[in-house]
């Protein structure tokens, strides 16, 4: 039986085999030129804790190359541009629902009728482009990547991060986020070095109108080399290695990355049963059928699942209208949100400089025969949950301007019966309002303060501040 974890593939060939090995594997791959050095790499990876010790090695061959932080830059810079669509649209929920006429709070809903409807139009202004993620972007990020490369997805998705704003369409800034949201971590992660990949990678977190980021992305991800991977899954090896040269800081590095590289992508060949023959949905069926890659599709989805469960994104979206339902002025809920997104920002170094210390769960990286769509399984997972974030946190019980007495009456509802009103009172309003589209129809809602000036004698002094009046279900 296979074991369950990943060994060096390398440990165990007698040295004799071993450069043999490597020469074999120059000559098919047209490398001849560089088989001393291509040797010396592989007994480096044999050995990789022994690689202190070799004499051979001077200090630069264990620093990192320029070449390799400006391309962690770009990719950082690709975050951005989901970031700054999250404060932009942060700020926006302040004026878009007045200017636009769709305001979800107040009397002049309530007079006409469309708070809920409002609320959900809000929110699916909001969720739009993780809407487009989910559905769209993410999935074909598979086949865009497998054609153009990393550096063509990422060039792929400025562009239309670049263009989205100008057509003022959420949508298709959506689809510019998704290919870069898959091929941003994936092309980090395949340039970094093993000792530092989680700190580089995570950088890409740091920085989470798309119109500005998108132009230095845009500029700059061809001056990056392509991801030496992907090169070798294309099975272009002298390129692979060019690549590798200008990522790492000298030839044995470079060496010693392309054959261990080459061994597990050798590996990696037994995970291929029906991806060659079905393609796309081969290597999505064999996310949840082959063990190894089941468990990395598992934990991912979990991660990216805890990510929007934990709260945050309810932040990222909707903290102006938390800090301005809290008793701030527009000018003050922006300062605050600020201090939320600086306060992310700072938190995150300490991320960076110790998840490479303290480790990271590696069984989250999935093999290069199904890292686009393991990639795009992930991002999926999370921008559906981050649009059922965007689209309920509009939605949800108001506790503005309440009495903790009332507070207590809202939230003092038995769980059946308020699953009973939704299914009873909602349902049949909802399915009258939206597939009868009969205009009149008000929303029910369950919880609603009394107009108290309307029954003076009946309730004293003291109870008219609390007064609530419940539609019965």
């Amino acid at each position: 039986m296979a074991p369950n974890y990943r060994q060096n593939p390398l440990a165990g060939i007698p040295k004799s085999q071993l450069l043999e090995d490597v020469s074999r594997f120059a000559t098919d791959f047209k490398l001849a030129d560089h088989v001393s050095t291509l040797q010396k790499g592989a007994l480096v990876a044999q050995r990789p804790h022994g690689f202190v010790s070799i004499l051979e090695l001077d200090e630069r061959d264990r620093e990192q190359p320029k070449a390799l932080y400006f391309t962690i830059i770009m990719t950082s810079i690709g975050a951005a541009v989901q970031g700054w669509d999250k404060t932009g649209s942060n700020g926006a929920n302040l004026i878009f629902p007045q200017a636009f006429g769709i305001l979800s709070t107040g009397p002049v809903c309530k007079a006409a009728g469309n708070c809920y409807k409002n609320s959900w139009i809000t929110g699916f202004v909001n969720a739009c482009p993780y809407i487009a993620i989910a559905t769209i972007s993410s999935w074909a990020s598979d086949p865009v990547n497998n054609l153009l490369g990393r550096r063509g997805a990422l060039f792929v998705a400025g562009i239309i991060s670049l263009l989205a704003p100008i057509g003022a369409c959420r949508l298709i800034l959506g689809i510019g986020m998704g290919l870069k949201e898959v091929a941003a971590p994936v092309f980090s992660a395949e340039n970094s070095p093993a000792s530092i990949r989680g700190g580089l990678v995570m950088s890409w977190q740091m920085w989470s109108s798309a119109f500005l980021p998108a132009i230095p992305l845009v500029v700059g991800i061809y001056f990056c080399p392509e991801s030496p991977r992907w090169l070798m899954k294309k099975e272009n090896y002298v390129e692979a290695y060019k690549s590798l040269l200008r990522l790492r800081n000298t030839p044995l590095q470079a060496a010693r990355y392309l054959y261990y590289a080459h061994v597990q992508l050798v590996e990696e060949e037994s995970l291929k049963k029906s991806s060659r023959k079905y393609g796309m949905a081969g290597r999505f069926v064999e996310l949840f059928t082959v063990p190894r890659i089941r468990r990395a599709t598992v934990a991912s989805g979990v991660v990216m699942l805890a990510q929007q469960m934990c709260g945050i994104n309810i932040m990222s979206f909707y903290s102006s209208n938390i800090f301005t339902a809290a008793g701030a002025t527009p000018i003050i809920a922006l300062v605050a949100s600020f201090g939320y997104s600086l306060v992310t920002f700072v938190f995150s170094w300490p991320a960076v400089w110790t998840i490479d210390k303290f480790g990271r769960r590696t069984l989250l990286l999935f093999p290069l025969s199904h890292r686009e769509i393991g990639m795009a399984w992930a991002v999926a997972v999370n921008n559906v949950f981050a649009t059922q974030v965007s689209l309920t946190f509009t939605t949800m019980v108001n506790t503005k301007q309440r009495t903790l007495e009332e507070l207590d009456h809202v939230f003092g509802v038995p769980t059946r019966r308020h699953i009973s009103y939704q299914v009873r009172t909602v349902l049949p309003w909802w399915l009258r309002r939206w597939v009868l589209f009969r205009e009149g129809e008000i929303y029910p809602d369950l919880h609603e303060v009394a107009d108290i000036s309307t029954s003076p004698d009946v309730l004293s002094s003291s109870d008219k501040e609390g007064a609530i009046v419940e539609v019965k279900v």
